[in-house]
């Protein structure tokens, strides 16, 4: 690794780094520094009106939903005491995701009661198929589009 990359590596994650220079960082082109964000406990600062700021982490969830499952902001307000703010990465974590023990404790947590997740959780191939049966039927999801993507996974297993 290059000076300047093992700088901006250990840039992305220095807890003394400010949020903008962050936000900066995750559009770096190297997975490294991206990557590196990760290791930052800064991550998702909370604002002054007392909302959380997922952002960045908003942002690397499209290339990495694994390890930003395991960031202790996620964990803390996604699946110990769930954050509204944290919903939308809720949403693209669940939507990428092949870790089944995660989507079922989002499932859990959220998915009763919040459509994105419920709709996440129906469209990903790795749902267990308990879970689409549940969300498939029409005395027990509401909405339609939920009942569409969890019968229609189902069909793609050969499960329906």
């Amino acid at each position: 690794m290059s000076t300047d990359l093992e700088a901006l590596v250990a840039e992305a994650s220095n807890p003394t780094t400010s949020f903008g220079r962050l936000v900066e960082l995750q559009c770096y082109s190297k997975e490294e520094v991206r990557r590196s964000l990760l290791n930052n406990p800064n991550l998702c600062p909370i604002q002054k009106n007392g909302r959380i700021n997922v952002y960045v982490m908003e942002k690397l969830v499209e290339d990495f939903p694994e390890e930003v499952a395991g960031h202790p902001a996620f964990v803390l307000h996604a699946l110990i005491e769930p954050n509204q703010w944290m919903k939308v990465v809720v949403i693209e974590v669940v939507k990428r995701t092949v870790n089944v023990g995660l989507i079922e404790h989002v499932w859990r947590t959220w998915g009763p009661s919040e459509w994105g997740i419920r709709q996440a959780v129906a469209k990903n191939p790795s749902t267990p198929a308990e879970i689409l049966r549940s969300l498939g039927k029409s005395q027990s999801e509401p909405l339609p589009d939920v009942r569409y993507w969890a019968n229609r996974n189902l069909e793609n297993r050969g499960l329906a």
